[in-house]
């Protein structure tokens, strides 16, 4: 398209304040970067807005989710022995995740 061409974000239909965070959204020739994302802050609908004097087109959305893992436990388990050529079972107990 024709230069020069701005470019712009929009979060959940909202003109993006690439200041509105610390630290603050960056753009890398209409990338949107986020460092540190954070789910209350960064989640939601994402759609890229470019615009020159000739017009304005706008990205399809794209949705921002966050899923996470529990630590797993500190605790310590009991040793596993066996013999050689016999099967062994080691559990594990898997920490609460969610989306």
């Amino acid at each position: 398209g024709a230069l020069p061409i701005t470019y712009g974000w929009r979060k959940d239909g909202q003109l993006l304040d690439l200041n509105s965070r610390q630290p603050p959204y960056e753009l890398d020739m209409g990338a949107l970067i986020i460092k540190n994302p954070e789910r209350g802050k960064d989640a939601g609908d994402y759609q890229c807005v470019a615009e020159n004097d000739y017009g304005k087109v706008v990205s399809r959305r794209a949705t921002l989710e966050f899923a996470y893992s529990d630590p797993f436990g500190a605790t310590p388990r009991p040793a596993v022995s066996g013999r050689q050529g016999e099967g062994a079972v080691l559990r594990c107990q898997k920490p609460d995740s969610y989306t």
